[in-house]
């Protein structure tokens, strides 16, 4: 059996280390592209669902034929209102709220 000098054991010593870093780093990696991956599927789960949504509130526009900023007023104003109710409510001591809220 050959004896190996102490270069030898050096340049071995440090190619494992680089082998191991080499692996490290594959290995974070691989961990990195899983964690991209689920991020892009929940991404592209959000794009649909927003999607959905929007093309509701515009069928629901439709429905409605009000402009949004229409529909945002009838919303601000119906608010106005449970809240005027759930004051006179407080005030009363007894419950209108249920026959109001939608």
């Amino acid at each position: 059996m050959k004896t190996k000098s102490a270069k030898d054991l050096a340049f071995e010593k440090e190619r494992q280390q680089l082998r191991k870093q080499k692996r490290e780093a594959e290995e974070q990696a691989a961990a990195k592209d899983v964690i991209i991956k689920e991020l892009t599927d929940k991404v592209f789960e959000l794009e649909v669902a927003n999607t959905q949504k929007d093309e509701w509130i515009e069928r629901l526009l439709a429905y409605t034929e009000l402009s949004k900023e229409d529909l945002q007023t009838a919303i601000e104003k119906d608010k106005a209102m449970v809240n005027a109710a759930k004051s006179l409510e407080a005030f009363m001591g007894f419950s209108l709220v249920k026959d109001l809220i939608f």
